[in-house]
């Protein structure tokens, strides 16, 4: 490949690049857990494989230091068979949802494959990317009975909770 084609394969990717961030200022984000101040964008959601990507975003609690990020804005890509997740891309901006001077960024992933916390944003947006996968998948191949249906809400609202940090037990107290 000569100097020119190099040349325009590099501005076609950064103009993608430039494209990917600017849905993201657009995106409606949808809390995970208001508490813990995570979102994330459904209309991001793709799929390929095994693999599941999501748009995430957390905000980091004031009082934060003058010059510090007050939110992240990231790429996560999710291994749904080996339960793991690598972050793609991120952003750090001055004021919380993504908003405000862009303090550092990256287009490169900025990790290898890793386990996920439990109770942290990665897991959330495993769980959700996941689990859309799969219903997206057995949505596309197979019809459900009324009992199959109920018992997929079940999970769902399992799930749901899970991702809010309530347990089974917690819920059925309330």
């Amino acid at each position: 490949m000569g100097i020119y084609e190099l040349e325009n394969m590099k501005k076609v990717l950064f103009s993608l690049f430039l494209i990917g961030f600017s849905s993201c200022a657009l995106a409606k984000w949808t809390a995970i857990n208001e508490s813990k101040s995570y979102f994330y964008d459904p209309s991001t959601f793709s799929s390929q494989g095994k693999y599941a990507k999501v748009w995430g975003i957390i905000n980091y609690e004031d009082p934060v230091p003058n010059g510090y990020p007050k939110s992240k804005k990231f790429l996560l890509e999710s291994d749904c068979l080996e339960e793991q997740v690598k972050t793609l891309m991120f952003i750090f901006t001055a004021d919380q949802m993504g908003k405000g001077e862009v303090m550092a960024e990256s287009n490169q992933p900025y990790s290898s494959w890793r386990k996920f916390q439990p109770n942290s944003i990665e897991a959330a947006l495993f769980n959700i990317s996941c689990r859309s996968k799969i219903s997206n998948e057995s949505a596309n191949t197979t019809s459900e009975s009324a009992s199959d249906n109920e018992e997929t809400l079940d999970e769902d609202e399992e799930i749901v909770g899970e991702i809010a940090g309530e347990t089974a037990e917690e819920k059925a107290a309330n």
